[in-house]
């Protein structure tokens, strides 16, 4: 049965919708733990706000879900920021260990130490001649 707000207490309200609230935040967020604070902190916003928000006649359970919405939208849109910024990081980070691995694969271990021995001659030779 539909709640109003003129006739309801904040036990009442959270008692009769908070398993319901919390299956719908659950079910977008898959984080329980997250769902749960989403639906705690909305009925709580609620409370703290019914004088403000709506007529007397509003239905309370209308405005919770809404704002649990609108906070399991907000939560997803950040996790997926978070996530586009992972998969770039991990993407460079690949790219640098493919690099790596095709530089080493093309390296010559004895033509790099007898490069480095004639540039190291070179400048023996250079202080040798000054």
């Amino acid at each position: 049965h539909m709640m109003r707000k003129a006739d309801v207490s904040f036990e009442e309200l959270y008692n009769c919708y908070k398993v319901r609230f919390e299956r719908f935040a659950i079910s977008y967020i898959q984080d329980r733990s997250v769902a749960e604070d989403i639906v705690t902190d909305s009925f709580v916003y609620w409370w703290e706000h019914r004088d403000r928000v709506g007529s007397k006649d509003e239905n309370p359970a209308a405005y919770i879900l809404a704002t649990i919405r609108h906070k399991c939208l907000n939560h997803l849109r950040a996790l997926q920021v978070r996530l586009r910024s992972h998969n770039e990081i991990r993407e460079s980070q690949s790219r640098i260990v493919q690099e790596n691995i095709r530089s080493l694969e093309l390296c010559d271990p004895v033509i790099f130490l007898l490069e480095r021995l004639r540039l190291s001659f070179g400048k023996v030779w250079k202080n040798y001649r000054n």
